[in-house]
This record gives C-alpha cells, sequence and structure tokens, in this order.
C-alpha cells in the first residue's frame, strides 16, 4: 500500500485542471480575487511596506510581481512579499483548525506561474491541489502542541503548487515535501504580531525553494509525513493518520 506521503504527492502530479469539479474551480477563483484584494491593502500596512522594501532592496531576477509594488524579483522572494501582504492585515481567509491558506497558496501560485509561463487554467489546478494538500495534512494533525499552523501545515501545500506548476514528477514532488517539511515551523507564541505572520510568508517561500532544489536534484526522506523522527511525529507527537488524510484522494 502507498503511503501517505506517497499518496498526497501522487494525487497532486496526476490531478489537471480538468479533474477538478467547476464549483471547486469557482471557489478557487473567487479565494484568488480575495487574496490579491487582501494583499493591496497590505501594500499600506506597515509590515507589508516592510516586506515589500526588503525584496525590493535585494531583488534578482525579474521573474514574478511583488503585487502593488511595480517590480519584479525571484519567484522565491515574490512568494515571500506577496504572502506578507496577504497575511499581515488578518483579513485574509481562514479554516478550522487555526489555517490562513490563501497567504501560503496564492503567492507561490502566481509567483511561480508567471516565472513558467503557466495558463490560467494550469494556475487554478495548482491552486486547487494546493489548498487540497494543506487541509489533508491539517486534518491528520489531531494534537497541535502549539504550532502556528498556517506556516506548519501550508509549507507542503506550497510545495505541491510550485512542484505542481514546475512539472516535477512525483518522486521529485515527495522530496519537495521532504525538504519543505524540514524548513517550518512557527510558534504559537508569536500568533499575532508581525512575527506569526512573517513566519508564514518564510513557510510560503521555502515551498518554492523546495522544489527547484528538488529540480536540481536535491534529496530528501520520500516519506517524511509517515516516516520516524518525521513530519507527524516530531511536530504533533502522533501517528500519521493515512486513512483519514488519504480519503477521497
Amino acid at each position: 500500500m502507498a503511503g501517505t506521503t506517497e499518496t498526497l504527492a501522487r494525487f497532486a502530479s496526476t490531478t489537471g485542471y480538468q479533474d477538478i469539479p467547476p464549483d471547486v474551480i469557482a471557489t478557487v477563483k473567487r479565494e484568488l480575487l480575495d487574496a490579491i484584494g487582501v494583499s493591496l491593502a497590505g501594500t499600506k500596512d506597515p509590515l507589508g511596506q516592510m516586506a515589500s522594501d526588503l525584496t525590493q532592496k535585494g531583488k534578482g531576477a525579474a521573474q514574478a510581481t511583488v503585487i502593488g509594488s511595480g517590480f519584479k524579483t525571484t519567484a522565491a522572494d515574490a512568494t515571500f512579499a506577496n504572502s506578507v501582504l496577504c497575511r499581515c492585515l488578518e483579513f485574509d481567509a481562514v479554516w478550522v483548525p487555526i489555517v490562513h491558506p490563501s497567504s501560503v497558496v496564492m503567492p507561490p501560485a502566481l509567483a511561480v506561474g508567471e516565472a513558467v509561463g503557466a495558463s490560467g487554467k494550469e494556475l487554478l489546478a495548482a491552486m486547487a491541489i494546493g489548498y487540497e494538500v494543506t487541509a489533508k495534512v491539517a486534518v491528520g494533525a489531531t494534537h497541535n502542541r502549539g504550532w502556528n499552523g498556517t506556516p506548519v501545515f501550508g509549507c507542503l501545500g506550497a510545495a505541491a503548487i510550485a512542484s505542481k506548476l514546475m512539472g516535477l514528477s512525483e518522486d521529485q514532488l515527495r522530496v519537495a515535501m521532504g525538504l519543505s517539511a524540514s524548513m517550518t515551523g512557527g510558534l504559537g507564541a508569536n500568533n499575532g504580531m508581525m512575527a506569526g505572520y512573517v513566519v508564514s510568508a518564510t513557510a510560503a517561500r521555502n515551498g518554492v525553494v523546495s522544489a527547484q532544489l528538488a529540480a536540481a536534484g536535491c534529496t530528501a526522506n520520500p516519506s517524511i509525513l509517515e516516516a520516524t523522527r518525521g513530519y507527524y511525529e516530531l511536530f504533533f507527537g502522533v501517528a500519521c493518520h493515512h486513512r483519514q488524510i488519504s480519503l477521497i484522494l
């Protein structure tokens, strides 16, 4: 039987726009518009301005747009800035358990999508996949030790989005998930403060970097969710609930 990481990676790598129900696509479109709207509002926030200014000062190759800024930078750095813009006002969508998925789904989708020249359908499909992966991973966390859920769950969704848009294989996607899970975190004590928003942006950015590293041949545990000393065991102190996570995938 396929493991949990393999099951999620296979779902992400094989699902296309044509496989996604129309009502889901309509929801993704609405969430995309909402996320862009709150990001534009975030350009007036001190933290949003801070993130945009920092990104502009160190900007690299002009691959992707920083929302409301008038400049482009690398896909990873644009993801970071746009995630801060999306998250900083606390107006972005929220799920229970507490996850703000738009800030880890929209930024990598727009940035990597722009960098690779993705179509609108490819962008929407990648976002739908990112939402689904983030949700499935969150469902499996039956005991939260106080982590900030947005980066801890969203890092895997961001990695799936970037990997999908970059055309990575299932095996490469598993590596990207292994890398992103190792590069995330977020202490609940910072929730509601600027640091709590920045760490979500870092997770979104690292999802992109993880996909780029996987594409370059980097290695990571291909079964990171269920592995001993892996994601669920160390972050949540629980076994990986494969059946619950893989339901309806």
